[in-house]
């Protein structure tokens, strides 16, 4: 068992390791390194926790267990988000990490989704949305309306949100965006990325009445933490309702 938990431990904390060059800094990527520690902790000391302390291996175990439970129901919910159909009267693109001025890997992959439905709706307008973050020398949405333009769509579809820090915000500010504009959706397509459909389709139908996801795939090695990540979020979401 100690060399179980030892494994598991340091599998977790090289994870976080790991994620530190491929993203910013955020509550997905350090989660493994907080999961991690204590495992590592118990399996070095397990033998003298196990004398003194056997209660602590029995919390833990029930601890470990229910995120296990809660992280195995929100993959499968969100998941289970279908893919947006039909004709789209505006289009939210959601933004997520800039590195150097340039789109990270994830929100490229955003990006060139929002354009394949802006080609294909050519009336549609998009607001993109993003401020920035504190890792980043410029606004996620500069740098994606920047790169829509690059790829053909017109300057005058692409209305700009630059506020948001939060996926709440995303949606708040961007339908502030969309009533200033003189625009009223009915349907709504949000543009983001798979693991983050679930939360970002919840948030978005506080101010839209018809809200469908179109999802980029996220990279098989990032899914762990983003999955993470949500659990971590959606947790939290269902115990302020409470």
């Amino acid at each position: 068992m100690d060399l179980f938990l030892i494994s598991a431990g340091t599998v977790l904390i090289l994870y976080t390791v790991f994620l530190m060059f491929h993203s910013n800094i955020n509550l997905g990527v350090v989660m493994p390194f907080i999961m991690g520690v204590p495992l590592l902790i118990a399996g070095i000391f397990l033998d003298r926790i196990s004398r003194a302390f056997p209660v602590i291996l029995y919390l833990m175990a029930a601890a470990y267990g229910l995120f296990i439970i809660l992280f195995a129901v929100t993959v499968i919910r969100i998941v289970s988000v279908p893919e947006g159909k039909g004709k789209p009267d505006a289009v939210i693109v959601l933004g997520c990490a800039v590195r150097h001025g340039k789109p990270s890997l994830a929100l490229e992959k955003r990006i060139m989704a929002a354009k394949d439905l802006l080609l294909r709706y050519e009336d549609t307008v998009c607001v993109v949305s993003g401020g920035r973050g504190p890792q980043e020398a410029f606004f996620e949405a500069d740098v994606m309306k920047d790169r829509l333009v690059k790829e053909g769509i017109e300057e005058e579809r692409i209305l700009k949100e630059r506020e948001a820090g939060s996926t709440y915000e995303n949606m708040e500010k961007s339908a502030c965006v969309l009533r200033k504009s003189g625009i009223m959706p009915e349907t709504v397509f949000v543009v983001t990325t798979d693991f983050h459909a679930l939360r970002a389709r919840a948030e978005a139908l506080k101010f839209f009445k018809d809200v469908q996801v179109v999802k980029s795939r996220s990279e098989w090695y990032m899914k762990p933490s983003y999955y993470l990540r949500e659990t971590a979020a959606l947790t939290k979401q269902f115990l302020m309702k409470s």
